[in-house]
C-alpha cells in the first residue's frame, strides 16, 4: 500500500511541474548531443609514459551540413570552456526539429588550440592542439523523435612524460576524434 501511494505522490507532482512548466508532455523533438571524454587510447605519435588527471578545452563553434548543403550553427559566440576527464561529459545539445526528415551529412567542432592540463606534479601544462577540428562525416538521418549522441574522444594515453623522481611533468598534443556514441533510442 505505501509504494502505490508513494507512486501517486510521484505523479501529482510529475503533473504539477509540467503544468508550472507550461507543458505536461514530454518533448519527442529530434536531438544531437555532443558528448566529450579522455580515452586510454595513445595517439601514434605518443611518446609519453602517462596521461593526465584532466584537461581543458575552449570550444569555438560547433556545425552541421545537411546532405542538400544547409548549414546549421549548432554553437557560436563566446568559446566555452570545461575541464574533461575520463568520463563523458554533455558539452553540446541542440534540437534538429528545423531538418526533422532530412539526413545531415557532417557535423564539425572547432576548439582553441591551446590546451591546459593537470598532472600528478604539474597543474598547469599546456600544449597546442595538433588537430583542433573534429569532424564526423557519416550520414544521420534526422526523424521527429531521433536522438543522436555523438562523442569527442580525447585520445591521451602516453602524452604526459613524468619523471618520478624529479616530479616533472611535460604534456604533448592528445588527439581528437568525433565519433558515433549511444543515442539512448
Amino acid at each position: 500500500m505505501h509504494s502505490i501511494h508513494h507512486n501517486h505522490l510521484c505523479l501529482v507532482a510529475l503533473a504539477l511541474l509540467g503544468t508550472a512548466c507550461g507543458s505536461t508532455s514530454l518533448s519527442t523533438a529530434p536531438k544531437l548531443t555532443i558528448g566529450m571524454l579522455g580515452v586510454f587510447t595513445a595517439p601514434t605519435t605518443a611518446t609519453g609514459n602517462n596521461m593526465p588527471k584532466s584537461e581543458t578545452f575552449s570550444m569555438l563553434s560547433a556545425t552541421a551540413t545537411t546532405a542538400a548543403g544547409k548549414s546549421l550553427a549548432l554553437y557560436e559566440g563566446k568559446a566555452l570552456s570545461f575541464t574533461v576527464v575520463n568520463r563523458p561529459q554533455i558539452i553540446l545539445e541542440y534540437t534538429l526539429s528545423e531538418v526533422s526528415g532530412e539526413t545531415i551529412s557532417s557535423v564539425s567542432v572547432l576548439f582553441d588550440s591551446s590546451l591546459t592540463a593537470t598532472g600528478k606534479y604539474n597543474s598547469a601544462m599546456t600544449t597546442t592542439l595538433t588537430n583542433a577540428t573534429v569532424t564526423y562525416a557519416a550520414p544521420l538521418v534526422v526523424t521527429t523523435t531521433k536522438a543522436f549522441r555523438l562523442n569527442v574522444n580525447v585520445d591521451w594515453e602516453n602524452t604526459v612524460n613524468r619523471d618520478d623522481s624529479a616530479k616533472t611533468e611535460s604534456l604533448q598534443s592528445p588527439t581528437l576524434e568525433l565519433v558515433l556514441g549511444d543515442s539512448g533510442s
